[in-house]
């Protein structure tokens, strides 16, 4: 489906289910991110995967949702963004990871989702969180006579004394938060 299509059936809500790739006539996948088993006439519960056996001794759990498919009696566990993003969204690029466009990764909404290069994934990983650290640099306190404090940032913390700033200095560093 095209972003356009996506951007329509996510405003309007609508739940769209096409056959999982590989696994046609047994699972369907939702443009919402559920999986119904055709068999058991069941939506799937996704879950957190553990690590394999081999990862076990780090003890870190997979942000991403993960569901159990099976075919000819063999479970394999699939990752709820790729299923949706196989059935749903284009890849003419032939790009090899799905991307969470909101970072959040329990969100598997096709709308949610696009087809990136490793760098390109990697970009905006960190694009994000380069933006998270600025709104974090950029939270102004404004006193009852309207002076403009700096911005909190964490060497200010424990310090009693904030310096102030010139409206017209906060202002300069706000144009250059937005221009980044």
């Amino acid at each position: 489906m095209t972003r356009e299509e996506l951007k329509r059936l996510a405003s309007q809500k609508e739940e769209t289910w096409l056959p999982v790739k590989g696994y046609e006539g047994l699972y369907e996948v939702s443009n919402m991110g559920r999986v119904y088993s055709i068999k058991t006439k069941k939506v799937l519960v996704p879950l957190k995967a553990l690590p394999s056996i081999k990862y076990r001794k780090f003890k870190k759990i997979s942000p991403y949702l993960k569901v159990g498919l099976y075919k000819e009696n063999k479970k394999k566990n699939k990752k709820l963004h790729r299923l949706v993003a196989e059935a749903f969204i284009e890849n003419p690029d032939n790009k090899p990871y799905v991307n969470h466009i909101n970072e959040i990764k329990t969100d598997c909404t096709a709308f949610n989702l696009e087809w990136v290069t490793e760098s390109e994934n990697v970009n905006h990983s960190n694009n994000i969180r380069k933006k998270e650290e600025m709104k974090i640099q950029e939270v102004i306190r404004q006193e009852e006579n309207g002076q403009l404090l700096l911005p909190f940032h964490p060497c200010f913390f424990g310090n009693d004394e904030v310096k102030e700033k010139e409206s017209s200095e906060v202002q300069k560093d706000q144009e250059v938060l937005e221009s980044v």
